[in-house]
């Protein structure tokens, strides 16, 4: 703004920046995590029924067992309390299945609470063992104690189901003893929560480990190139960041990690606005 002297302004300059663009690249980018999630639930529908199914059939089994207790008249309190106790266990269980569910399906804003990821990375194997025994691939886990990390719960059970999906195609056609993955945490120097992930396949080609998180870049004969893209973009919306190399042995490891410390109040861990994804998987890196 320029002034007279002791009068009023002769001029004003403003400026104006159209974000629309922004806003449609943060859209699409959204909608191609929720994408990818209904994907990974196409693939598990195995074991997520199994999953229901198990909790079902225990309180099933608790209430034949509860009536036998009362047809014979022969029962105590003590008795019919455990076995309540155990039915509400069990129905807890079918509900946090479910709760897990809804949330992976449904379009969502970014919720960052703190969270055990030993515990998380648990009931994602659980989820990915049917698939994995389906496709004759072991999954083995060594965890760390580590300390909680904070970050979107559901964001992480994708990444993980991503890269373990990711890891089960690379060694699809390996010998019976290559088939396999293991799931590992440790706690870096700078006091973040690395994930671990490595696969006995053929390893990632020369020069592409950079590439391969750059979205419709893929190294298989029928991949579209979005699950690893996603899980970059997830992980950095997380505030972390995510590697992946060829190990000495023979086949790869992608590592990512987890912020400890909260963001301060309003701000997501990469210091983005609470919801904002971030946009480097659209770019290609």
């Amino acid at each position: 703004m320029r002034e007279r002297t002791g009068g009023p302004p002769s001029q004003m300059i403003g400026t104006l920046t159209d974000i629309t663009e922004r806003r449609e690249t943060d859209e699409l980018s959204q909608r191609l995590a929720q994408a990818s999630r209904l994907a990974a639930m196409g693939e598990l529908t195995a074991s997520i029924a199994h999953e229901i199914n198990q909790p079902m059939s225990a309180i099933l089994a608790n209430v034949d067992a509860a009536e036998m207790l009362l047809d014979t008249g022969q029962h105590g309190s003590d008795e019919l309390r455990q076995i309540l106790q155990d039915i509400r266990s069990d129905d807890l269980r079918a509900s946090e299945v479910i709760r897990h569910i809804r949330a992976l399906a449904n379009k969502r804003e970014i919720a960052f609470v703190r969270f055990d990821v030993n515990e998380l990375a648990r009931a994602v194997l659980r989820l990915a063992s049917t698939t994995a025994r389906r496709r004759g691939v072991a999954l083995v886990s060594r965890f760390a104690t580590v300390p909680l990390v904070h970050g979107d719960r559901i964001h992480v059970q994708q990444i993980l189901l991503n890269l373990l999906f990711n890891g089960m195609d690379a060694v699809v056609d390996m010998a019976a003893g290559r088939r396999r993955l293991e799931l590992s945490t440790a706690q870096t120097e700078r006091g973040d929560v690395e994930v671990r992930i490595r696969d006995w396949g053929h390893g990632i080609p020369a020069g592409q480990c950079e590439r391969i998180f750059d979205s419709f870049f893929t190294t298989k004969e029928h991949g579209m190139g979005l699950g690893l893209s996603i899980a970059r973009t997830l992980v950095e919306a997380n505030g972390g960041h995510i590697t992946a190399e060829n190990h000495p042995d023979g086949g790869a490891v992608f590592r990512f990690t987890l912020r400890v410390e909260a963001p301060p109040a309003g701000m997501s861990p990469t210091g983005r606005a609470e919801g904002e994804l971030p946009r480097s998987a659209m770019r290609g890196g």
